[in-house]
């Protein structure tokens, strides 16, 4: 399934995403772009509309309009579509941030496979977003949860150990308003959690290295993370095993033990990897 699908699917059911309905039009652009980095060739127009699943008339109108603004370039002789330069050039200062360590070759992915060898089971690096935890990597099986939970899927930060342990190092009274937000956009009545149990849970876990989690509302989904001892772009990243609750919570402790030797022989070099300098400077 692709990540546009995917991601698709996960708004649609009971509220997953939790989010409000975006722009159509934007998201789709953004989609069409996604489908270009996924299969990294040039696309006809047909191929984008069987992958993606839009209506013909919605999807020639757009594709003619990213064209029109410079973003896809038009082979009139074959028919075919390709990002231009100036999409690569968008994102082209990321990379001083540290977003290019976390998908090229470097510490960083070296921690994630060393991960994935020692334990075999599902690894994921995420990091906060509003109140979400976003899935930027995944390495190894993509997780069984229906829809299944890819690369880019972004999940309410109270529901997996990835978003818990983010969002515990934030202060009290943020906490405390995440918490409630995350309530407010809950669509299933049962689902909303006690705010006080909640937020007081967040905060304990501050000083736990390594955190574990059932994820009751997918497919009791398990997951162990544990935050890196650096930042990129300022803001916190999380690793962590994850997979069915059946396989993880037997070996629960033997993965939480995994999880801390490992990190902590990449310690060193991940803080040397993304300097403080990576982070925003404070606005005036």
């Amino acid at each position: 399934m692709s990540f546009s699908n995917a991601r698709r699917n996960m708004a649609g059911r009971g509220g997953i995403r939790m989010t409000r309905e975006p722009v159509k039009s934007a998201v789709r652009a953004l989609d069409i772009l996604k489908l270009f980095s996924e299969l990294r060739r040039d696309l006809t127009q047909k191929e984008i509309i069987l992958r993606l699943g839009y209506p013909q008339s919605s999807a020639t109108f757009l594709l003619k309009s990213l064209v029109s603004a410079g973003y896809l370039s038009f082979d009139r002789k074959r028919r075919t579509y390709l990002p231009a330069p100036e999409v690569y050039q968008l994102g082209k200062w990321l990379e001083d941030l540290g977003y290019e360590q976390m998908f090229r070759h470097g510490v960083l992915t070296e921690l994630l496979a060393d991960l994935r060898t020692r334990t075999g089971h599902t690894i994921s690096l995420t990091s906060q977003n509003d109140i979400f935890v976003q899935w930027h990597r995944i390495v190894g099986e993509t997780l069984s949860h229906d829809p299944p939970l890819c690369e880019g899927a972004a999940l309410p930060l109270i529901w997996s150990s990835y978003g818990c342990v983010l969002l515990s190092r934030e202060s009290d009274a943020q906490i405390d308003r995440v918490v409630r937000l995350i309530n407010a956009r809950e669509r299933v009545p049962e689902c909303k959690v006690d705010v006080a149990h909640t937020t007081a849970m967040l905060r304990e876990i501050r000083s736990n290295t390594v955190f574990y989690m059932v994820n009751t509302r997918l497919n009791e989904a398990a997951s162990i993370a544990t935050v890196l001892p650096m930042r990129i772009a300022g803001r916190h990243i999380a690793v962590g095993v994850g997979g069915d609750r059946t396989h993880i919570t037997p070996r629960r402790d033997s993965i939480m033990q995994s999880l801390s030797d490992t990190l902590s022989e990449y310690e060193a070099d991940l803080i040397a990897a993304f300097p403080r300098e990576t982070e925003f400077p404070a606005l005036a």
